[in-house]
């Protein structure tokens, strides 16, 4: 989904390596439109990541308990991100990145409906 946005480019998509009145990334004049292919133009899409990483649970439990109370307890996943997220930053401090823990898809546009159901908010830093 296009999201609102202004296509005319400014002097932010200038960048230092070349300050000479055009955007860094299409060439186009500061204050004319950018070329639909700039990378400037953006677009929302829906994509999936599969992530697999060590998680620490009762010793007793069987994969039906532990799926259990991934998918249908009180246990919110945003625990489980918080503490992913704390792993990754872990990770990053011994200069290791999370690739090889990770695959991940494309799944289609975002529509009107998925901005709604993810909570999409557009901000332009």
């Amino acid at each position: 989904m296009r999201i609102a946005q202004s296509l005319k480019s400014t002097k932010e998509d200038e960048r230092p390596a070349r300050q000479d009145g055009t955007c860094f990334f299409c060439g186009t004049q500061i204050g004319d439109v950018h070329n639909s292919d700039c990378v400037i133009r953006i677009r929302t899409v829906v994509v999936e990541h599969k992530i697999q990483w060590i998680k620490e649970v009762p010793e007793d439990w069987d994969r039906e308990m532990i799926e259990f109370d991934l998918n249908e307890s009180s246990c919110c996943i945003d625990n489980d991100l918080i503490a992913l997220g704390k792993k990754l930053q872990e990770r990053e401090t011994l200069y290791q990145c999370a690739c090889d823990s990770t695959e991940s898809h494309y799944v289609r546009d975002a529509t009107v409906h998925d901005h709604k159901k993810y909570s999409y908010v557009y901000k332009k830093d």
